[in-house]
């Protein structure tokens, strides 16, 4: 009794295996098609893909760039009003001092 049970049980074992293993090398052949088939189209996609970052990133710089350069132009100008501003402050500072000299040292002078 035991001796059959037992050889039920391998047939039983051995036939499942047997389902499984076809219904693993079925999926296996569908998956190869269905991936043989996309692989171009993937290429394809990856390539556009690719294609649309690299003009992101290139309108990006340009953006950037141009910031860069309007940064660079509003900063010259500052500068340029700064040493200008700076002029005028020392011209009038000279119209009011009549003496540069004695001004240093005299500091009631210093104080107008």
């Amino acid at each position: 009794m035991g001796r059959t049970k037992r050889r039920q049980i391998s047939i039983a074992l051995g036939l499942v295996m047997l389902m499984g293993i076809a219904v693993y090398f079925r999926l296996w052949t569908i998956d190869y098609r269905v991936s043989s088939n996309d692989t171009e189209l993937l290429r394809r996609q990856f390539d556009l893909a690719n294609r649309e970052a690299m003009d992101e990133s290139a309108e990006w710089r340009r953006r950037y760039d141009w910031e860069f350069e309007k940064a660079a132009e509003c900063s010259r100008q500052l500068e340029e009003a700064t040493a200008i501003f700076a002029s005028v402050l020392v011209f009038q500072w000279r119209s009011v001092t009549p003496d540069v000299s004695n001004s240093m040292t005299d500091p009631s002078l210093l104080c107008t």
